[in-house]
Formats: structure tokens, C-alpha cells, sequence
């Protein structure tokens, strides 16, 4: 009887763990948008560029 107990054991764990899972996952459909237009608001930029000209000095060397 303990001879018999190891190869049952053995063939039940493996006949229930190599069975064909085919479950397939199909991702969502993503929907693409498209992306609002950003409007750049020169004078704040412009404004920024020039303050961070003024604290690099070394600039003017490269």
C-alpha cells in the first residue's frame, strides 16, 4: 500500500497541474484622443528665458 501512495500522489499533482489553462485575457479597446490644442503664452515665456539669463552668467562664455 505505501508503494502505491507516492506514484498516485505524484500522477494526481501532476495531471492537475499541467492542464491547459486557455483562458485568454483580450485587453480593453482604448480609444485614442486627441489632444487639445496648449496655447503659449509668449510674454511669460519670454519673461522666464530672460530671468534665467540673468542668473547664468557663464552663458556668455560657452
Amino acid at each position: 500500500m505505501k508503494k502505491l501512495v507516492l506514484p498516485f500522489l505524484t500522477l494526481g499533482l501532476l495531471l492537475t497541474n499541467c492542464q491547459k489553462n486557455d483562458d485568454v485575457i483580450i485587453p480593453p479597446a482604448t480609444i485614442t484622443k486627441e489632444e487639445p490644442q496648449v496655447t503659449v503664452d509668449i510674454v511669460v515665456q519670454d519673461f522666464m528665458w530672460q530671468t534665467m539669463n540673468a542668473f547664468y552668467l557663464w552663458q556668455e562664455d560657452v
